[in-house]
């Protein structure tokens, strides 16, 4: 993570079902977290994941 986010970060709103409004809610408490800081916890996972498949430099990509 980045550091710890402040007033003058960027604000995103988001409109989510109930049921993953609820979902996250309760992941968040299991973890000990925010919904924010949950939320941003796991776009990141998503974001490291997606970097290590990508392949190397110079490498040929799959067809």
């Amino acid at each position: 993570m980045e550091g710890h986010l402040g007033r003058d970060d960027p604000k995103l709103l988001i409109r989510l079902p109930a049921g993953l409004k609820a979902w996250l809610a309760t992941t968040a408490a299991a973890n000990h977290r925010s919904m924010s800081k949950e939320v941003e916890f796991r776009l990141e996972t998503a974001m490291r994941g997606e970097k290590a498949a990508e392949p190397a430099s110079g490498e040929a990509s799959p067809a």
